[in-house]
């Protein structure tokens, strides 16, 4: 389940991060006994690595504390963020990693055997500022007991036992800020990670007045020619995976060039194509990719391609063969 969520946070602090409202995905899960609910939170743990993986975070999942929710187990899921309020430390060697308030608990015996490298030796320890983004926690039967979340096996007659339970969590408004955080190097130019942008692709025409009318035309041509585009795949299937996924910036009235290249930067959607003075020189269009700063000019035939090409990539799709015919 995924909702809103209020606390009565005394600390709110640095927007999304820390916040008194915010918006949870919840999971709570039961079961007949400890194996089953053990395999259950390790596919979940799984199936959280590979959210955060998808999403191109550098994240570390690590033992947590249990705190007030309580349980037998429970790790965190750090996203490396200098503006995190938790720390964790990373082994260079075997990428073993620890939260830094937890492992300062530990005992003598405990904290060498917690920083002994699986390469041999002693870890060697970097220490990075996080954002907890998820958490788990194997629940057992604290709170089924004493609700009365009791069921009979099928094997055991009518005596009737206690679910043992799990509890799983992400942070999702604090996912958007980590994000963000973690994707933009400069502070007035703003990266969404691919699979939670709002829209894949921007179109913007920049030009001098004079040029204006006729960049805006040629911007919205390309706008309908890339949502009418359909490329065909090994299987014989055409697809257009720019459909829905491209806005075109037509402010033209109330912004000049310079602030509608501001606000392409601010809003950060991944693909920027800019109609400007590369296509009076030549007719070809600059393809912006806002993660690694790289630009490339395209024909219009080939930007269509190029742009099936990379959100096809997104979705795990290789291989498109040609476009459908006109």
């Amino acid at each position: 389940q995924i909702g809103t969520k209020f606390r009565d946070e005394a600390g709110a602090k640095k927007g999304l991060l820390r916040g008194k409202e915010f918006v949870m995905k919840d999971l709570y899960t039961f079961h007949e006994n400890m194996e089953c609910a053990e395999k259950t939170y390790q596919e979940v743990c799984e199936a959280y690595s590979r959210i955060f993986s998808t999403l191109e975070l550098p994240f570390v999942k690590v033992e947590g504390e249990a705190g007030n929710i309580g349980g037998s187990l429970s790790h965190e899921f750090q996203v490396m963020a200098s503006v995190g309020d938790d720390s964790v430390v990373v082994c260079s060697k075997c990428h073993k990693a620890h939260n830094k308030e937890m492992l300062s608990s530990f005992a003598q015996d405990e904290h060498e055997n917690a920083l002994t490298c699986s390469a041999g030796g002693m870890c060697t320890v970097n220490e990075s500022k996080s954002i907890e983004v998820g958490h788990t926690f194997m629940l057992g039967n604290i709170y089924s007991s004493q609700l009365g979340a009791n069921f009979a096996p099928p094997d055991d007659g009518n005596e009737k036992v206690s679910a043992v339970m799990g509890c799983f969590g992400i942070g999702m408004t604090r996912v958007l800020a980590a994000s963000i955080q973690v994707m933009c190097t400069d502070e007035k130019k703003m990266v969404w990670p691919r699979r939670i942008a709002p829209f894949s692709i921007q179109l913007v025409s920049l030009g001098q007045p004079a040029e204006q009318e006729q960049l805006f035309r040629t911007a919205q041509d390309l706008y309908d020619s890339i949502l009418r585009s359909s490329f065909c795949d090994e299987s014989g299937q055409y697809h257009n995976f720019c459909q829905n996924d491209v806005l075109l910036e037509d402010r033209l009235s109330v912004l000049s060039a310079k602030q509608r290249l501001v606000e392409a930067h601010v809003l950060g959607f991944p693909y920027l194509v800019v109609v400007g003075k590369n296509f009076l020189k030549n007719e070809q269009f600059e393809l912006m990719h806002k993660p690694s700063r790289k630009s490339e000019l395209f024909s219009k035939e080939d930007l269509i391609r190029r742009l099936n090409e990379l959100l096809a990539d997104d979705r795990g799709v290789q291989a498109l063969t040609q476009a459908r015919p006109s």
